[in-house]
């Protein structure tokens, strides 16, 4: 499930300033390109959004054969 964890005025990314931000946070898994999972455990993954605008980052850390793995995603579109 999702949780908001705060709120910006204004935050830039990638040299684009978007105003009145959520950040929200939930637990999930990354699938792999075999739709399998890479991790079986669950790790939390932070989520900017943007009003009128959907997901502006993305920002999680997992485990991938034992050694941390950071993921970022920006300009992409939040579903589910």
């Amino acid at each position: 499930s999702w949780k908001i964890i705060g709120h910006e005025s204004s935050y830039s990314v990638s040299g684009v300033t978007y105003k009145n931000v959520v950040v929200v946070e939930r637990q999930a898994k990354i699938p792999d390109f075999n739709g399998s999972f890479v991790a079986m455990d669950e790790e939390t993954i932070t989520y900017w959004v943007a009003e009128g605008i959907g997901m502006i980052k993305g920002y999680g850390q997992y485990k991938l054969l034992g050694k941390p793995l950071t993921i970022e995603l920006i300009e992409t579109n939040v579903s589910n």
